[in-house]
């Protein structure tokens, strides 16, 4: 086993391994740099042409490319350095090769069309994940595997890239996807809207999405531009909770570091999702979810914690999911002063835990990815370390944890390397490590 391992980390050039939980998706062999997306949307007709020129670094010796792309989009070229490429399409892969350039590192211009469809996510059948026609407008959820039911992609976690986004949408329709507006331009007939991610982002949280969008346009403190976009019918109390962003956002960097982006907001879609979804500086919400404050919170609380820090794989989920928790659970604390909110929320969220019978914060199936546990014993987890360590210490490993990872991936032994390193109490980590994270048994509640 370790030589196998050993043998998957040599060729891979960013030393990835594929992922557990999901291995039917993305490529460990690949390290795509950037994605430049050229798309034309009909949102009428649910009809999409895309152009995507990928830019990948190649394991050594690999002179053929795989990709996740649906069957649903059809791929009529492949270009590299202006020559034509041999390329095939079956069972939601795009193989393309052989290479005739030996270069490390190639673009691959590939064009593509069809009527994009989500599927049924594989975490969590009930839903749908990936593209999403609802009416006269479209939507982008992703996470975590659905960003090959739009473009060519290595779906894979721990590949994080820069994105650029040119989308021309008929009008009146606005199309609105990750980073920052950097152009406009408008025809007679259709608009298009270039959009630039500067900074590197996993797969799962791109986003293109389509509608007759309402935009409200704030900034933080420090003068970062904050695109709020509302989808007719929006509710006031959504409107109002999601301009509390550039407030949430001062909040977590006191405590946390700088934001990690160029730009932030967030997305009320058409329809009323029953979730929202952290995509890179846009978070997505249904519009009932968008009036909950602690939810605003939580997805902008993953702008540190999972999208700039990205988990190394899906069984590291706890390091979005609890953190983020903990940390809107702090925002609402911070916002009602009158009472201790947070202790009131952790005491009930390990009673919850308790009821449900939640086991370890280690991830072994895609049922389990977004269970509640991992959510309200991970928030538990790092209030009892809180206890245990101190504030200073505490909030040091956290800010010593975002700096190191800022913009890469973390897994959950580099958490408690960090947390053993900056409080000096490695046994002390040890022990609570194996309670909180790794037993099944919930350990008592401090005080109880």
């Amino acid at each position: 086993m370790k030589r196998l391992l050993s043998l998957l980390l040599l060729l891979s050039p960013a030393a990835f391994a594929q992922d557990a939980l999901f291995p039917a998706y993305g490529n460990e062999k690949l390290d795509v740099v950037r994605y430049d997306l050229d798309l034309r949307i009909d949102p009428v007709q649910n009809v999409l042409q895309g152009s995507a020129a990928v830019r990948v670094k190649l394991a050594s010796g690999l002179r053929e490319v795989d990709l996740d792309l649906s069957g649903r989009l059809s791929v009529s070229k492949v270009t590299v350095g202006g020559q034509e490429v041999a390329f095939s399409q079956s069972n939601d892969r795009l193989h393309i090769g052989p290479l005739k350039s030996l270069s490390r590192e190639v673009t691959l211009n590939i064009s593509y069309s069809g009527m994009p469809r989500g599927i049924a996510d594989p975490s969590a059948p009930d839903w749908d994940l990936g593209w999403t026609q609802a009416g006269n407008s479209t939507y982008v959820v992703s996470e975590p595997v659905g960003s090959f039911t739009w473009f060519p992609v290595n779906d894979f976690v721990p590949d994080k890239a820069l994105y650029t986004f040119k989308v021309t949408v008929p009008k009146p329709y606005v199309a609105v996807a990750n980073g920052l507006l950097t152009e406009t331009v408008n025809g007679t007939t259709e608009t298009t809207y270039v959009w630039d991610n500067k900074k590197p982002m996993a797969a799962y949280l791109a986003t293109v999405n389509v509608g007759q969008f309402e935009l409200q346009q704030l900034q933080t403190s420090k003068g970062l531009p904050v695109l709020n976009y509302f989808a007719p019918g929006t509710s006031q109390k959504a409107k109002d909770t999601l301009a509390l962003a550039p407030q949430i956002m001062d909040y977590f960097e006191s405590l946390i570091g700088p934001y990690p982006f160029e730009a932030a907001g967030g997305l009320v879609v058409g329809p009323d999702l029953p979730f929202a979804l952290e995509n890179q500086t846009r978070p997505i919400y249904g519009s009932s979810i968008a009036e909950l404050e602690f939810v605003v919170a939580h997805e902008i609380a993953h702008q540190w914690f999972g999208n700039s820090v990205t988990p190394k794989t899906w069984r590291d989920m706890w390091l979005n999911e609890g953190f983020s928790s903990y940390f809107h659970a702090l925002w609402v604390n911070h916002s009602i002063t009158r009472i201790d909110a947070l202790e009131i929320d952790m005491r009930q969220a390990y009673r919850d835990v308790q009821q449900r019978r939640d086991g370890s914060l280690t991830i072994e199936t895609p049922e389990e990815l977004f269970g509640e546990g991992v959510y309200d014993r991970g928030a538990v987890a790092l209030h009892v370390l809180r206890k245990q360590v101190g504030d200073e210490k505490f909030f040091r490993t956290i800010r010593t944890y975002y700096r190191r990872y800022m913009h890469k991936t973390a897994g959950i032994e580099d958490f408690l390397r960090i947390a053993k390193t900056v409080t000096g109490q490695g046994a002390l980590i040890d022990t609570w490590s194996q309670q909180w994270i790794y037993q099944e048994a919930l350990p008592p509640y401090p005080g109880q």
